[in-house]
């Protein structure tokens, strides 16, 4: 197919875009699975030789679709060609050649599964709000059970924590308790020591007074003696 051929059709197969990027100089460029930069490789490159090398591209979001199951793309492609209603006259003509031509057999299976899709339509459109309501109000509620038990956990745990908190702050107080319980001891200590010590002061002074009045006494006794003998 030449590069006209691939972007004529482009526009109404977007994975066309994905596989060719750009078109040049009869070369087509391709993505490399590696760095993803644009890398020349022959037009004759046969697809089954590299296809480990390519990526596989999905869509990211679901494509475009009519009558609940036939791609959008395909009734652009006919659009050109045949008109709007195109696509339509070609499905009901298809069908009507596969029904008349017995290649389709409508047997008892058909007219089952004919009711059942009748019924499935008729419970997806007229009690699928009711039905999807219903499953939205048992999931919520599940998910409040499970939630309200994770909350529950949460807060149990971090009271666990708060708690744990408390008794370590509580063992830093009983700490400093010791502490100023031993500074405490040590002032009562130095408070006696100072005690005793005034006690020794008061008791040496006490010894050291006694020999200086002695002293002062003998003296005054040794005087007295003396002018006694003078006069003598």
């Amino acid at each position: 197919m030449s590069s006209k051929g691939l972007f004529k059709y482009s526009k109404y197969f977007p994975f066309v875009n994905n596989i060719v990027k750009h078109y040049s100089d009869g070369k087509i460029v391709k993505i490399d699975d590696k760095c993803y930069n644009p890398v020349l490789c022959p037009q004759d490159i046969k697809l089954e030789d590299t296809s480990k090398k390519y990526i596989r591209i999905t869509r990211q979001e679901p494509g475009k679709v009519r009558l609940g199951f036939i791609p959008d793309e395909w009734f652009l492609f006919f659009q050109e060609k045949t008109g709007i209603t195109g696509p339509y006259v070609f499905l009901v003509s298809i069908s009507s050649f596969l029904i008349s031509k017995e290649y389709y057999v409508m047997e008892h299976e058909y007219y089952s599964g004919l009711s059942i899709i009748v019924v499935l339509y008729y419970v997806t459109t007229r009690l699928g709000s009711q039905i999807g309501n219903l499953i939205d109000k048992g999931v919520d509620k599940y998910e409040f059970t499970i939630s309200s038990s994770r909350k529950n956990l949460q807060k149990i745990l971090e009271d666990s924590v708060a708690q744990e908190n408390k008794l370590q702050e509580s063992i830093a107080g009983q700490l400093m308790l010791q502490d100023a319980k031993k500074e405490n001891v040590h002032l009562q200590l130095e408070a006696v020591f100072r005690e005793r010590l005034i006690t020794v002061y008061k008791d040496v002074k006490k010894r050291l007074d006694f020999q200086i009045s002695k002293l002062y006494i003998e003296r005054k006794i040794y005087h007295r003696n003396l002018i006694q003998w003078v006069l003598r």
